[in-house]
């Protein structure tokens, strides 16, 4: 049921360089920014929203993403 709201996006070769390449600490963080991207993802939902400020995407809390689809209006994105 909850997959119905989001998609999961692949990690691939072309990611992985793509995050190899970037000079961010936190290479885990840096992949799935580089997946996000590639995907045009709207946003990363994850509780660590302020490790993806330095990221070119979106972000919402799992809270804000549940609860912008049980009340049908938009989630808080976070981005600073």
């Amino acid at each position: 049921m909850l997959l119905r709201h989001f998609e999961i996006v692949a990690i691939g070769r072309e990611q992985m360089l793509r995050a190899r390449s970037q000079a961010w600490s936190d290479f885990e963080d840096t992949v799935v920014a580089a997946s996000a991207d590639s995907a045009r993802c709207s946003a990363v939902i994850t509780r660590n929203t302020k490790d993806f400020r330095k990221f070119p995407v979106s972000t919402m809390t799992p809270e804000d993403f549940l609860a912008s689809r049980s009340m049908r209006r938009p989630g808080k994105r976070h981005r600073d």
